[in-house]
């Protein structure tokens, strides 16, 4: 969630503010699922409206002839939260899995409640020229912040999560921290 991070490092000085629209977003925009074994998380030419972060579990992900497998701990599909996005690949469970969902429109319902539209047009802008200057861009993809590095997969890439933005999914999900954990509602 390089937005938040942005929020938190150059717009807003202070942590206070940070953290309410952290808070706003976590109440109005956040959601938990869990899934079973197999259990489809998203389809193929669905339209994007939730961004995904695995907390618990492994998801497969097969676009075409491509396939890879997703470990907890990792966002996907977050692109739809900066511009219109149609999934082009299928993601399934491969065991009991938990997720947490950022909802599209309640995000920016978040971020509007806030004030904070002019930031998140600027990012939007720019993460959406980051897309457009590779080949090809799955839901596996993120936009890189600072000192992330590209992991090439063929003509796809992908990134991992800098140790801020795991922070940032960490105080997203706390107010889910609360409820059952996903292992006690799913059953082995």
């Amino acid at each position: 969630m390089g937005f938040l991070l942005r929020l938190g490092t150059s717009v807003w000085r202070n942590p206070d503010e940070n953290d309410f629209l952290i808070q706003r977003i976590a109440s109005k925009a956040v959601s938990q699922q869990k899934f079973a074994t197999s259990d489809l998380v998203w389809e193929t030419e669905t339209s994007g409206t939730e961004a995904i972060y695995l907390m618990e579990g492994a998801l497969h992900y097969q676009l075409g002839n491509f396939e890879a497998d997703v470990n907890q701990s990792r966002w996907m599909a977050d692109m739809c939260l900066w511009a219109p996005w149609v999934y082009l690949g299928d993601a399934s469970t491969k065991e009991p899995s938990g997720v947490v969902l950022v909802h599209v429109r309640q995000f920016y319902e978040s971020i509007r409640d806030c004030n904070q539209m002019t930031v998140a047009r600027e990012y939007a802008r720019e993460y959406v020229d980051e897309m457009n200057r590779h080949d090809a861009v799955t839901e596996l993809w993120h936009c890189p912040a600072g000192e992330q590095q590209p992991e090439r997969v063929g003509s796809l890439f992908h990134y991992s999560l800098s140790a801020p933005a795991v922070t940032i999914c960490e105080r997203l999900c706390f107010a889910l921290q609360r409820r059952v954990p996903f292992s006690r509602v799913v059953p082995h």
